[in-house]
């Protein structure tokens, strides 16, 4: 924890900074121990950073190292903290290693990981330190985590291309209609030739201030809605029912299960309850309804469902997930196979994302050159126009 203090020193000229101290009576020993009388004393808020996917993986295949080599956690947990870049990170790996010292269980001293990364990690520690086995453990979810995080990373730099064509394109509409034809407009306007079309030109350019100032307000709005949580939930489940539903492509349904299924297999490998590793993997998807599905299944698992039937009533009984927990079940090896289904499943997603972004950047392109090229092709034919119109 971080502290503020103001202090005088021996020569009676006031001093004032920041502190690392777990406690405000630790803060304030060793400022005495500096020989500084404290005059204040404040906790500075923490500024904590949820672990990343690739952090979390890579942390595991340290952790997963030292144990191997017989280094006690609390001990491991320290060293992979002085070596760790974010201080938040750090921080958090200390405060593990300080509980872990003071005997308390795993699932407490994990406790404060923060995001689905982070609480995947604190729940594989925690099964491997019960199961006795905890480099084992770790190297089952090190590199599920690693390859989660370069999956979500290609989905986006897949996306990106296409999102830069359509605002690239924008980008040039709004120039032309918002620069070049006002620009041109005393000239243009002495055509009197209806078929140039040069009119209806004038008049969507004449619209662009409008049609600013709506997105504006709308922003503006949305900005607004965007502090209201209510309005926040509302419009997330919106966008997550539109996603799940035939507009999404199928897509979104696909991408989260794959996610899903690898982290849960990956779980279930390294000793987690088949309940609560469901209830852990679903914490991870964007997809706010078909998290809490999952997250009621992994309840109804809990308390004694057969996981079967609970995955499919969310995911559906031909699911390649579902049918890899069945008959995972029956020889013993659910975790590895549910994990593989995960990884086919978002070999699929990954081909079916490439073969919409190949095919929608294209037409996207085809649609604003013709657009464009329909746009100048009005332009010069109205200046050809003017002198025809002058005479």
């Amino acid at each position: 924890m971080r502290w503020r203090y103001s202090a005088l020193d021996h020569t009676g000229r006031s001093r004032s900074g920041r502190i690392e101290a777990e406690s405000e009576t630790e803060a304030a020993d060793r400022l005495a121990g500096e020989g500084l009388s404290l005059l204040s004393l404040a906790k500075l808020p923490a500024k904590r950073r949820a672990f990343s996917y690739e952090k979390a993986g890579r942390l595991a295949g340290e952790l997963a190292r030292l144990s191997s080599a017989g280094i006690a956690l609390e001990t491991a947990l320290t060293l992979a903290a002085d070596a760790e870049t974010s201080p938040s990170l750090g921080e958090d790996l200390r405060l593990a290693a300080k509980k872990l010292s003071k005997g308390e269980r795993p699932e407490r001293a994990f406790a404060h990981f923060e995001g689905p990364a982070g609480a995947m990690l604190a729940t594989t520690i925690a099964a491997g330190e019960r199961a006795g086995d905890l480099p084992q453990a770790l190297n089952s979810i090190a590199p599920v985590l690693r390859s989660t995080a370069r999956f979500r990373s290609k989905l986006l730099s897949v996306m990106l291309y296409p999102a830069a064509v359509v605002a690239t394109s924008l980008g040039v509409l709004a120039v032309f209609f918002g620069v070049v034809v006002p620009s041109l407009r005393p000239v243009l306007e002495q055509s009197r030739a209806p078929e140039d079309g040069i009119h209806w030109l004038i008049r969507v350019a004449d619209a662009i201030p409008a049609v600013l100032v709506a997105i504006l307000i709308v922003l503006f709005f949305g900005l607004a809605a965007a502090r209201m949580k209510e309005a926040r939930l509302a419009l997330g489940r919106w966008r997550d029912q539109v996603l799940l539903s035939p507009l999404g492509f199928g897509l979104a349904a696909e991408i989260e299960t794959a996610v899903f299924a690898r982290l849960f297999g990956a779980l279930v490998t390294s000793g987690v309850p088949l309940g609560e590793a469901a209830a852990q993997a679903c914490r991870s998807l964007g997809n706010e309804i078909l998290r809490e599905k999952l997250l009621h299944a992994g309840s109804d698992i809990q308390t004694g469902r057969n996981p079967v039937t609970a995955l499919a009533d969310v995911l559906g009984r031909r699911s390649m997930v579902v049918q890899a927990a069945e008959i995972g079940i029956r020889t013993g090896q659910a975790g590895p196979l549910i994990a593989e289904a995960g990884q086919v499943l978002g070999e699929r997603a990954e081909i079916r994302l490439e073969r919409v972004s190949a095919l929608a950047s294209p037409a996207i392109i085809i649609f604003v050159g013709v657009l464009i090229g329909a746009l100048v092709i009005s332009l010069f034919s109205s200046l050809a126009a003017i002198p025809d119109a002058l005479s």
